[in-house]
């Protein structure tokens, strides 16, 4: 847990508190240092809790300290930590909450502002302007090449046509006499003042300027001529891709690298964590074969098969206890013989050896009761000296007014387990019976359906009924684990409530001291209220 520690801790002073020079682990941090630290991390979630938690101090009053201490818890609670908490934990916390509310807090917190700024290396600030100028590409849209060629526009879904009409320059070379003008060539030169232009009677144009239009041949393209395939070359490759592509390519596989790199630090981030988990399962599990037996753990530990040795063992005591039992018969038969010489010897009978031993008897149940009496008489006159100097019979009624309250809550509590235990039992019962009821049901049903169900329309009834009859078993399996899963979970409830009371006991004299406080402003509120 000392890396956690020193993680969170190295945390907190990059954010500018001003206990994390002070301790080492977070052991030893108290209220206010707490609080500060928990402020700072909220602040730099999100900027608007600045407005809701001005102050990185409790308030010294005891009304604004809960108040405060529970705006913040809900700050918290807001944030969407699975498990709520409470002023209490604010107030009054324990390493383990502390330790909890700070890795929770520091897993929200952006990535850009965990970190200081500092002075960057060349390689650094170039890494650092390739990837702002891929942040600033990615938010320009990007057209594909063939579009950027063909000149084409985004609609917000489609890459369309441009329709608008793109002027197109007029040639300025000479045509030759076997090609065409026409007159708008002609026009733009004489408008450019081009002298160098063929005459009028010159141009041929495609169609008469009188008399109905014939219809032109169509005009037939010649046949292509297939060249012979070439021989295959070598031919230096070159580079296909300009300087900027090279540039956007490399500023992709930088932006490529980064975002794997955050991925790996958040990555051991969670390994971190998951070690610190682990460790405390550790020392769990450490606690635990520390009480199991040191035999039993120095048997399991060898690595020899202990069947054989444990089988001879086993073999060995028993041969021992046969032993000693004819040794315990041959002795009880020869005392036997002995007694009965010596009684024979003595002249005594079975009925004096008899009256002896009840008298015997009477005499030690006489000493027990002489000896129970005499302790009775013992705590009767201590009792008496006790009622005699402990109380008048104002704190006696006191007293007894408690101790009824005490019986009553106990005769309640009675009463409810046993109003419980019959609803159980009565529950139990009711089970029973409509599961007896339905195995009998569904034996009937399957007999009498049995024989047609292969023959006619009884068929998919049939299957109906053992689905039904399957789905029946389930539920009632399902009520079992349903009943077991909510008895556990009322254990690990009153576990966890005896876990919190401990916790509570160990800042008993923080909890005395606000109870003091309190009592103080009560008073005095109620000095001032009676002056006024």
């Amino acid at each position: 847990m000392d890396n956690v520690d020193f993680m969170v801790l190295s945390t907190l002073e990059k954010l500018g508190c001003s206990f994390c020079e002070e301790h080492d682990n977070l052991a030893g941090l108290d209220r206010d240092d707490f609080v500060e630290g928990v402020v700072k991390l909220l602040w730099t979630i999100d900027d608007k809790f600045r407005k809701e938690l001005p102050d990185l101090k409790l308030s010294p009053h005891a009304a604004k300290k809960f108040q405060s201490a529970t705006t913040i818890a809900d700050t918290i609670n807001g944030l969407g930590f699975k498990e709520k908490i409470g002023y209490q934990s604010i107030l009054y916390p324990n390493v383990f909450d502390i330790r909890k509310i700070f890795i929770n807090l520091i897993e929200k917190l952006p990535e850009e502002k965990v970190w200081v700024e500092r002075e960057l290396s060349p390689f650094e600030q170039l890494t650092a302007d390739v990837s702002k100028r891929v942040e600033d590409d990615f938010k320009i849209l990007w057209v594909p090449p063939f579009c950027r060629r063909l000149k084409m526009i985004h609609d917000g879904r489609f890459w369309n046509e441009d329709t608008d009409i793109e002027l197109i320059s007029f040639r300025t070379n000479r045509f030759t006499s076997d090609e065409i003008m026409d007159r708008r060539y002609r026009f733009c030169q004489i408008l450019n003042d081009n002298n160098n232009v063929i005459p009028a009677s010159a141009i041929e144009f495609p169609f008469p300027t009188s008399g109905p239009i014939r219809p032109m041949k169509p005009i037939i393209s010649r046949k292509p001529v297939i060249k012979p395939k070439p021989k295959p070359r070598t031919i230096p490759v070159q580079p296909s891709e300009s300087e900027n592509d090279e540039i956007d390519r490399i500023a992709s596989e930088i932006a490529m690298l980064s975002s794997e790199v955050e991925s790996v630090k958040h990555e051991i981030m969670e390994c971190q964590y998951a070690e610190a988990r682990l460790e405390d399962d550790m020392i769990w599990i450490k606690d635990s074969i520390a009480a199991v037996d040191p035999q039993l753990l120095e048997l399991l530990s060898t690595e020899e098969d202990l069947i054989p040795r444990l089988t001879d063992e086993l073999a060995e005591l028993n041969e021992n206890i046969m032993k000693a039992q004819d040794v315990f018969i041959q002795a009880e038969q020869e005392l036997e013989a002995e007694y009965s010489a010596l009684k024979a010897e003595k002249g005594l009978d079975d009925g004096d050896q008899a009256t002896k031993g009840q008298l015997e008897t009477l005499r030690e149940v006489l000493n027990q009761k002489t000896s129970a009496l005499n302790e009775s008489r013992r705590q009767a006159n201590v009792l008496r000296k006790r009622v005699a100097d402990i109380v008048t019979d104002s704190e006696r009624a006191k007293y007894r007014k408690e101790i009824m309250e005490v019986m009553r809550n106990i005769d309640s509590q009675y009463k409810e387990k046993n109003k419980i235990y019959n609803d159980n039992c009565t529950l139990v019962k009711e089970i029973e019976h409509l599961n007896g009821i339905l195995n009998r049901t569904y034996a009937v049903v399957e007999k009498w359906m049995t024989n047609d169900a292969y023959i006619n329309k009884l068929q998919q009834a049939y299957r109906n009924l053992v689905a039904m009859h399957e789905r029946c078993y389930s539920v009632r399996e399902l009520i079992k684990e349903c009943s077991a899963v909510n008895r556990e979970i009322d254990e690990l409830l009153d576990e966890i409530e005896i876990q919190s009371q401990n916790a509570a006991s160990i800042h008993l004299d923080e909890l005395m001291t606000d109870i003091a406080q309190i009592r103080q402003e009560n008073h005095a509120l109620q000095t001032r209220g009676t002056v006024e």
